[in-house]
Order: C-alpha cells, then structure tokens, then sequence
C-alpha cells in the first residue's frame, strides 16, 4: 500500500510520513526505530540542516526530541488533517519505555470526490464564471452573437 503523502517534500511532517510507511503500514514503531527512519526519510542534507537548528528559547528541545514532537503533531487533529483527506494517520502510544508510533489506514475511508479548481481571489468576474453562454460575453452575459 502506497502513502500519498500530503506534506512538503524535505520537510519533517513528510519525513514523519515517509519513515512510518517505510518502516511499515499498520503497526507500531518504537521512537528509537523511528528516529533512524525519519533521518534516512529526510535524506542527509536535510537532516543536517535539522539537527543544527538552535532552540529560540529556554523551552527550545534538542533535535532528538523534536523527532518525537513532529510526530506527535502529525497525530493532532489540526495539522494531521492532510494526511486523513488521503486515507491515513499517525497514531501513538506512550509506556514506561517511551513513545511508539504507527501509520494505519483509516478503516472504511471514501476519497472525496474532484471539484472544479477554486478560482484565484480577485480574478475579476469573467474568470469565474464556469459556462459561457453561446454567442454570448462572459462577463456580462450580453453581447453581439455570433454568425
């Protein structure tokens, strides 16, 4: 089973993805496991560029923990929304071990169906109009017809 996964190539939330689909869809993956797919996932440039970033403040986590907290973020609600439109999500579990993350389908899921593109904000009111009449302006849906 392939992942369409949602989120910026190179970025954490994909690597999260792409290491649990690695790792394999449908079970649970220790943090410790993990950490080394989401490294290999997000290719050596990248996570050298990750693990350098410096914490902007006291509350700032070290790069081992923030694996864990993108992870736990892909799992809220909010920013794990693209993932479920395709299918998936991430859940965890946490023991006296630690953390352990899976990807897992989501039972009985229906893609939605395609809808027109959204027309770009400000495009005038010519370049939304969907029909056009025959013989007849777009913009005003009067006009001289055609011979």
């Amino acid at each position: 089973m392939k992942v369409q996964n949602p989120y910026r190539i190179g970025g954490s939330y994909h690597s999260v993805v792409a290491a649990l689909e690695a790792l394999g869809i449908g079970k649970m993956h220790r943090a410790e496991k993990f950490s080394m797919a989401f490294a290999k996932a997000m290719g050596p440039k990248n996570f050298a560029e990750f693990k350098a970033v410096k914490p902007r403040n006291k509350n700032g986590k070290p790069w081992q923990e923030r694996i864990i907290q993108n992870a736990l973020v892909v799992n809220r609600p909010d920013y794990g929304k693209p993932l479920r439109e395709v299918g998936f999500e991430v859940l965890n579990e946490r023991d006296k071990d630690g953390y352990s993350f899976g990807l897992f389908p989501i039972k009985g899921f229906k893609p939605k169906p395609q809808t027109a593109t959204p027309v770009a904000k400000g495009a005038g009111k010519a370049a939304g109009r969907a029909v056009k009449a025959k013989g007849k302006t777009a913009s005003r849906g009067k006009g001289k017809k055609e011979k």
